[in-house]
């Protein structure tokens, strides 16, 4: 797998592996970045961050605070390149991301990069239109912010038009490390959350997880609820 370019097939974006590869073969290769820059930064506080710690948003974040003014131009630079907003914009969660690529049109399965959820009801999309198992919009990303430890309520409700009959997987991580669940009932689950503060949940529709399932259009969408356990 040749690091040095983006092969012409392949999406210049943040969610192409040829490119993240490229993008951090780039800053190895620059004198204002280098190896040990970015060791420190997998190293330190991308490893222990709240998101998802395998994120570009992340380990930019986290790769920022350890550079000169010249490797922060070089590292701004190439995060531009895959369209993600570098400088003050940069945080672990992908914020200021406000687009996807000149080929990908911007919906909910794809933008926000984390849906924010608690304590408000929101909306939840996925889709098979990239592909299946493991492709853009095939799992969307939620924030949560646990104001104190409990035990809480994940309630998934289908939207009117939707035709989802296959059920629902809910996966909820605290720095990486997944939440165990108790089923509730057939479109809930309560969760333990040990400890205030940032989470991270995924959802998608089982159906879309199988390898031969045909590519979609329009996502799915569905209304996600986060509430205190009585």
């Amino acid at each position: 797998m040749r690091l040095d370019q983006v092969p012409a097939q392949d999406s210049p974006t943040r969610f192409d592996e040829a490119a993240i590869g490229n993008m951090l073969y780039q800053l190895y290769k620059s004198p204002n970045v280098g190896f040990a820059s970015i060791y420190r930064a997998i190293m330190g506080t991308h490893k222990t961050t709240p998101a998802y710690n395998t994120s570009v948003f992340s380990f930019a974040n986290s790769l920022r605070p350890l550079l000169s003014d010249a490797g922060k131009s070089t590292l701004d630079a190439l995060l531009a390149q895959i369209q993600v907003p570098g400088g003050a914009n940069l945080d672990d969660w992908g914020t200021a991301v406000k687009s996807a690529g000149p080929t990908v049109p911007v919906t909910f399965a794809v933008l926000p990069v984390y849906v924010p959820l608690y304590p408000a009801t929101v909306r939840s999309c996925t889709t098979t239109q990239y592909g299946t198992v493991n492709k853009l919009g095939t799992y969307n990303h939620l924030h949560l912010n646990i104001s104190a430890a409990s035990v809480y309520q994940l309630t998934i409700q289908q939207l009117v038009g939707n035709l989802v009959t296959t059920g629902f997987k809910v996966d909820v991580y605290q720095a990486g490390k997944l939440l165990p669940i108790t089923p509730s009932t057939n479109n809930s689950v309560l969760y333990s959350f040990p400890a205030k503060g940032d989470y991270t949940a995924d959802i998608a529709i089982n159906s879309n997880l199988g390898p031969s399932t045909p590519r979609g259009t329009a996502p799915t969408c569905v209304a996600v609820s986060l509430t205190k356990d009585a």
